[in-house]
């Protein structure tokens, strides 16, 4: 498997994991799914790529596309 091969491979994974987590909070955990951020502009995520002069994993790229970081008393952002 290719490096870019490997990298689609992994973020297609986040991406699931992120459905099932998504599908988990808003059933047992809705106050928690309703701070979850949304996605991040893909011009963020390059921007902070170019600031930091790196490209950030394929599996990062694709757990930001599903979510930002959390909002609200308590998050991270």
């Amino acid at each position: 498997m290719s490096d870019d091969e490997e990298g689609q491979a992994g973020a297609e994974a986040a991406r699931a994991a992120w459905g099932r987590i998504d599908a988990w909070l808003r059933k047992w955990g809705p106050d928690s799914y309703a701070r979850l951020a949304p996605p991040a502009e893909p011009g963020a995520i390059a921007a902070a790529e170019a600031a930091l002069h790196t490209r950030s994993p394929a599996e990062l790229r694709a757990s930001l596309g599903c979510h930002d970081g959390v909002g609200g008393e308590g998050g991270c952002r």
